[in-house]
């Protein structure tokens, strides 16, 4: 299998690098550095049409969206059991964290960081920072008590969205967490989840290697 990453570090691609890690797959890593625009050159355009990463091409097919890479990956290698199997009896919640991350809890925080240090400062706009903090941080305090039942529940030290152990749902959810971790640290169980996350291997092979 022949897998080129599309990638810049400190983004979203983060996420699909730690999974290969976890999967334990070669890969070569294309770096588009989209800070600088490179995202836009006309050649990257036909493999992201919106100039974003990641992108990834797997034996020829190309796919965006980092979500929908990650089940792709997940599913396609079940032995590594880093995604329930489909209709298997954890894979609802799987599906329902999956699309949490994406849906609930990062746009909040993907828009006070953009209002807060990411925009030119002449585009960012205070009170769009502010009240996207403040959801941010509703969504925190349910997930806090939610992880404090699982945590409570388990029978190890160990903490992960599925009792079944470590999926690729706990990365795409510990991607978004270390995005403001000084945000993360005043809800200590998800603190010590997010804290957990980033000891494993795989994912400080990701931010050891950043280019």
């Amino acid at each position: 299998m022949n897998i080129t990453l599309y990638y810049c570090a400190e983004t979203r691609a983060d996420r699909i690098r730690w999974l290969l890690e976890e999967l334990n797959l070669p890969y070569k890593l294309n770096n588009i550095d989209i800070f600088s625009g490179e995202g836009q050159n006309k050649e990257y355009l036909k493999i992201h049409p919106y100039g974003q990463v990641p992108a990834i091409d797997i034996d020829g097919e190309l796919t965006y969206e980092s979500g929908a890479i990650c089940n792709i990956l997940a599913d396609r290698f079940p032995e590594k059991k880093l995604s329930p199997v489909v209709n298997s009896q954890h894979r609802a919640q799987y599906e329902q964290w999956m699309f949490f991350t994406v849906a609930s809890l990062e746009p909040p925080i993907f828009q006070h960081l953009l209002h807060t240090f990411l925009l030119p400062t002449e585009l960012r706009i205070p009170e769009i920072a502010q009240w996207n903090l403040k959801s941010y941080r509703r969504v925190l305090i349910t997930l806090e008590k939610i992880m404090k039942i699982s945590l409570n529940k388990s029978q190890t030290d160990q903490l992960y969205l599925l009792d079944i152990g470590f999926s690729c749902a706990d990365i795409m959810l510990g991607s978004i967490l270390f995005w403001a971790p000084e945000i993360v640290s005043k809800y200590p169980t998800l603190y010590r989840y997010s804290e957990n996350l980033k000891n494993r291997k795989a994912y400080q092979r990701t931010i050891l290697t950043y280019c």
